[in-house]
Order: structure tokens, then sequence, then C-alpha cells
């Protein structure tokens, strides 16, 4: 399934809203479809297009022209790539052999690294002359570990995959969104390049990320206690919010069943979005009761107690959102996730950047954002109940001026889901 975002309006707004862009790349992998999108404000478009392969930036450029001299409203061209064409394909370059010593383990204080097969780390981990050409923001990613050497490949994470990038000229509307927000200067936009792909396995082997105590936690205050005082906060920004909202807005069908894992003041579920019942799931009974949306709230520490308290094939969809992170036994959550779905049913699981570091599994905290995607995956890949595994992220959005953070980009959102086959 293709998740086309609902966020752009008509011309007649225009008015309130300034021109945006949106850059994504869609993909598909043996699992199922994966679709990045990078919003831009229309004075940084140029500098991204420059910074991207020469042949999109050809493609780009000459559209970007064209829909600028029309001067028309929404507007998107799509480009397919076949594979080897959009990124470089040259296993006998990008293959490299770098010896286990000149890896560098301990790069700071109290930081051990163990180097993992099918993860990603920075240029800057390796002490390797071959290596110091890279950009050192890429990451890199080992596939072979020898008792001397290790092998990584600096390929792009997608050069063995088709793929199609589409540029659209859009508005985004006022329902949910700041009327202002800040201009960002173009080095503050996301890398369009560095992230998409890395969330696929390679050569379909799977990525380690189940060594090094993958479960622990800095904090293992037991989880009823940490959240016994209520917060009643987002940890969302506005914009982030109303993204989020739009995504299920499309992902949950009206009438459906809903149970809100994990839920707390927020489920980001759209008020108009005509569902039949929304369980919210959580631990802290006064921030369930101030959610508006939910019908029903079960108090229940699902680290405490795996089996959740529901009979067989309950819902329609299951959602987690912002809390993933916190799960000790993911395998039994996902098992737990199937039994309590209807046939066909969904789970979606979405998290962004900000989370409590001391109750996150260590692994969490150990990895790139696009690799927590290929994390989830695996653990859906692991369940052996769902079927295709979908993927979709949204970045660059500038945060709203009236924002308290300090911080010039919105939340980004990352979004993956499987239904139970």
């Amino acid at each position: 399934m293709r998740i086309t975002d609902q966020m752009t309006s008509s011309t007649d707004d225009k008015h309130n809203d300034g021109f945006y862009y949106r850059l994504s790349v869609n993909y598909e992998s043996d699992y199922g479809n994966h679709i990045d999108y990078l919003y831009l404000q229309e004075e940084n478009l140029a500098a991204v297009i420059d910074g991207l392969p020469a042949v999109i930036g050809h493609d780009l450029k000459s559209y970007y022209h064209e829909i600028n001299k029309a001067g028309s409203g929404t507007e998107a061209r799509t480009f397919d790539y076949i594979k080897g064409k959009l990124f470089n394909d040259d296993e006998k370059v990008q293959t490299i052999s770098v010896a286990m010593e000149d890896f560098i383990r301990h790069p700071g204080h109290n930081i051990d690294i163990e180097p993992r097969i099918g993860r990603f780390y920075p240029a800057t981990l390796f002490n390797s002359d071959r290596l110091r050409t890279n950009n050192a923001m890429i990451p890199i990613r080992i596939v072979g570990l020898m008792y001397e050497e290790i092998l990584v490949n600096t390929s792009h994470a997608l050069c063995n995959y088709n793929t199609s990038v589409t540029l659209e000229r859009l508005y985004l509307p006022l329902a949910g969104l700041p009327l202002e927000a800040r201009t960002l200067p173009a080095r503050q936009i996301p890398d369009f390049m560095t992230g998409p792909g890395m969330q696929l396995r390679y050569e379909d082997r799977a990525t380690d990320f189940f060594s090094d105590d993958p479960f622990s936690r800095a904090d293992n205050t037991i989880d009823s206690e940490f959240y016994s005082r209520p917060r009643h906060i987002n940890h969302l920004d506005t914009a982030a919010q109303a993204q989020l909202k739009s995504v299920y807005r499309e992902l949950i069908p009206e009438g459906d069943e809903v149970l809100d894992l994990m839920s707390s003041i927020n489920s980001h579920i759209d008020e108009s979005l005509d569902i039949k019942k929304l369980t919210g799931l959580g631990l802290n009974k006064a921030e369930l009761e101030a959610n508006p949306v939910l019908d029903e709230i079960v108090i229940h520490d699902i680290n405490q107690d795996q089996r959740l308290p529901f009979d067989d094939a309950s819902f329609d969809t299951v959602i987690c959102s912002l809390s993933i992170e916190y799960i000790t036994q993911p395998s039994i959550l996902f098992d737990e996730a199937a039994r309590i779905l209807r046939p066909s049913g969904r789970f979606i699981i979405s998290f962004s950047n900000r989370w409590f570091p001391t109750k996150a599994v260590q692994v969490w905290n150990n990895l790139h954002d696009f690799e927590r995607i290929g994390l989830i995956m695996e653990y859906f890949i692991e369940s052996a109940h769902f079927g295709d595994i979908d993927t979709c992220t949204y970045r660059g959005l500038p945060r709203p001026v009236d924002d308290k953070h300090n911080i010039p980009l919105s939340d980004p959102i990352y979004v993956v889901w499987a239904n139970r086959v």
C-alpha cells in the first residue's frame, strides 16, 4: 500500500499559506513499499537539488524551471530510475576491506562500540585512508566480519533498488498547522540522501540488532512507578501532530475498532474520523482520562504483564504511537498484537526523535533514525504473523514559530505498518 499524504490543498489557500515543495523517494523491497518525504521551503529547493546526484539534479531543475515559469498551483512530476542509475552500484569499488584493529571502538568517554553486520556507522569510526574521501556524515554499512578485517559497503543503501523520485509543489492547509513557520537556512534541512533505504536488509540478511544485551535499560524502575505522576505533555510539536493525524486518517479505515497501545493524553487520531470504538491502554489514569477521543481506558503495564487484557480478534487496528522504544520484550508484544487483531487487521507503529533515553531499550539509543525503522521491520518479520511491511517518513517541516523549543525543524515522523495474515 502506498500512502499518499493529505497535507495538500487547493490554490484557494495561497493567500494564507506559502509555497512548499515536497521531495519524495519511493521504492519497493521484498517486504513492502517504502516512501520518504522531505518538505522544503521554496527558497531552499535549489540548494537541496544541487546536493543530489547529477542525473536527478538535472531532471528536477528542468521541472522546477517549468512549473516556476508556469506559475500554476499544485503540481507534481515523478522520475523513475532503474537500480544502479541513480546510485552507484559498482561493488568492486564500493566494497572495501578495513583492518579490524582500525575500527575505533572507543570514540568517546564511556562509549564502547562493537561492529555488527548490517549496521551503519559513521566514516569517522574507521581509521582508513580509503574511507577518508567519504562524506563523514553519511553512515557506512558493515557487510562482513572476519577475524582480522571488516568488509564495509559505501554504496548508497538504495543502489540495488528501482526508485521513483517525485517533486511536488503544494500548499500546506491551515487545519492543525500554524499560520507562520520559521524560515530555515539551507544548512538546517535534512540531507535527502542520508537515511532512505537504511531500513532495508542487506542482501536479505537479517541485520544484527539483537547482540549486546539490546533490551536492557539504564533505568530499571517499574514502568508503572516511572509514569505514576501525570505529565500532560505532548511529545510532538503541533505541525508533527497534524502530520501524524493525517497518516492515521489514511491508514485507519472508518468503522474500525481501534486499540491505542501505551496511550496518554493524545492518540493523534482526528476526532472527525468515524471509527466504531477507540480503546486506550496506558499507565496513567489521569492522562488517559484527559484524552478527548478515547471511548474506554485500560490501565496495564505491558513490560510487567506481556499478555494484553483482551480477547482474541478484538480489534481491527492496533496503533502504538511514540512508545515502541520502551518495549523490553517486543517479540511477545507483536505476537499479542496479532492475537487480538482480526484477520487482515493492521498494526501501526509510529515514532519520532524524542523519548526518555533512560527508559528506552539500549538498541534504540544506538541507532540512526532510519535504522530504527529497520528494527521495527525486523520485529514484524520475526513475528511471522504479518504480511507486507510498509514504511513512510516525513521530515523537513519548519517548527511552528510559537513552539517553546528553540529548534528549527518540526519533529520528524516515522511510520511502519503491516496487516495480520
